[in-house]
């Protein structure tokens, strides 16, 4: 019962941090359960990738009638640039990380980690918080096409990060922030299909946590796009941060003191 609880707060607040401050779903997802319930990274990333598909529809129709979304000929474009390319880089992971051991799983887990919260500190410094950054959009399609990529391999090692890449990848591109975070989810749609449907075929899927995120999931979806336009920037950093320092703690350190 406790634990049935648990992943239903686990889906709200990851939820909610996902659809209003784009921190991730699958980040904050997979380092509560791996870092405080002991998962395996595997199970967290098929999990959290099938309730993020179930959820994108509503979650972005939210976001649309709350007017989080700045539609473009450049922004559909990016879009399915990204699509493409995190696609291509999520399957070409998860060809050589399904059959790796999971203490390496979990070293891989926690590089990753600590990798986006890098890469979000990165996207902070270099760009203002409600502004867009000064590149063409010829140079704004180059860095969707590697961001995707990059994205697509996150997510598939570690279950998590894809949305703290890609809203950074954006912003580069010239994409405002609002429409950044909340067009994530549609996009999401196709590489974590792919990610989900690899890893259930593997045997790496849990029901009653995915029934139990997706709960806490939906619920966050109603809540988030109201919360989009107040929240600051840094304080999906901090979170991103503290996240990270808890996935070392608990995967590197807690084992030694045992």
């Amino acid at each position: 019962m406790w634990e049935l609880a648990w992943y239903v707060v686990v889906g709200f607040v990851a939820g909610l941090l996902d659809y209003s401050a784009g921190v991730g779903f699958g980040l904050v997802a997979s380092v509560m359960l791996v870092s405080l319930s002991g998962a395996d990274p595997r199970i967290a990333a098929s999990v959290t990738s099938l309730v993020q598909i179930v959820n994108a529809i509503p979650a972005t129709l939210n976001h649309y009638y709350k007017g989080n979304i700045s539609i473009s000929r450049y922004y559909i474009i990016i879009s399915l640039i990204i699509t493409f390319t995190s696609s291509i880089g999520a399957l070409l992971a998860l060809l050589y990380y399904i059959h790796l051991p999971l203490i390496v799983v979990k070293y891989l887990f926690v590089a990753t980690v600590i990798f986006i919260t890098i890469l979000s500190w990165i996207s902070y410094i270099t760009s203002s918080n409600r502004g867009t950054a000064g590149i063409s959009p010829r140079w704004g399609r180059v860095v969707a096409a590697l961001g995707g990529f990059v994205a697509g391999v996150e997510k598939a090692v570690s279950g998590g990060g894809f949305s703290v890449v890609l809203v950074m990848v954006q912003r580069a591109a010239g994409i405002d922030i609002r429409s950044a975070i909340a067009g994530l989810p549609v996009v999401k749609l196709i590489p974590f299909s792919l990610i989900s449907l690899f890893y259930i075929s593997s045997g790496f899927f849990d029901l009653t946590m995915f029934a139990s995120l997706l709960a806490g999931g939906l619920a966050s979806a109603l809540v988030a796009p109201r919360l989009l336009k107040r929240i600051d920037e840094r304080v999906s950093l901090a979170i991103v941060s503290m996240l990270s320092i808890a996935a070392v703690l608990s995967i590197l350190v807690l084992p030694l003191l045992g």
